[in-house]
């Protein structure tokens, strides 16, 4: 379904934004030796807390035995960890370690800074009322959760 006249300038926003991120991504995944299965699950891990490999794969529409390999080298690399599920001692669930969130904060200054870069040529106050509409969305889905 096309999307009507007044959303094109959101369209082309997006579009620019979305570019300079996942630019920023490939660059990110080429330094850090990491692919997008690995970067996901550090992204699911840091928001749930924990999760059990199949989990993961589950969110990444993967099957377990495809991500228990990049898990493994998550772990190996100090990103992730392994513990004892407290509900359930025979599993074991994935946590963000301290090396992982400095990871994902550094990856966020830096998605940030390019969000900023992408929009600075926007005239007017177009991004300020873009960055307000942005906070109320994320107020909005916050209270929904």
């Amino acid at each position: 379904m096309p999307l009507a006249a007044s959303h094109a300038p959101l369209e082309a926003l997006t579009r620019r934004m979305f570019t300079r991120i996942i630019t920023a991504l490939a660059r990110t995944l080429k330094s850090q030796d990491l692919d997008v299965v690995q970067v996901a699950a550090l992204y699911l891990v840091d928001e749930r807390g924990s999760m059990r490999i199949g989990d993961v794969a589950a969110a990444v529409d993967r099957t377990l035995t495809s991500v228990s390999r990049p898990i493994d080298d998550l772990v190996q690399r100090g990103l992730l960890q392994r513990m004892e599920d407290a509900n359930d001692r025979r599993a074991r669930v994935l946590t963000l370690s301290a090396k992982g969130r400095r990871f994902l904060a550094q990856a966020g200054s830096d998605r940030v800074r390019t969000m900023l870069e992408a929009t600075a040529s926007i005239p007017g106050n177009a991004a300020e009322i873009l960055g307000e509409a942005l906070s109320r969305a994320r107020t909005s889905f916050s209270e929904k959760e």
